[in-house]
């Protein structure tokens, strides 16, 4: 909401598309191991409770 903010202050129109942009940066920046990682350890956590 802050750039939001800014952009009106600076005259500028609100765009959604940054903020997707940014998202998926973020995203790919993320390496697919520490994904697959975090699924695994769901998993685990998932048996565990189960049990």
């Amino acid at each position: 909401c802050s750039k939001v903010s800014k952009r009106a202050t600076l005259g500028l129109p609100p765009l959604p598309e940054d903020s997707i942009r940014v998202v998926r940066s973020m995203r790919a920046a993320s390496p697919p191991a520490s994904a697959s990682d975090l699924i695994e350890q769901q998993q685990r956590r998932a048996r565990r409770e189960h049990k």
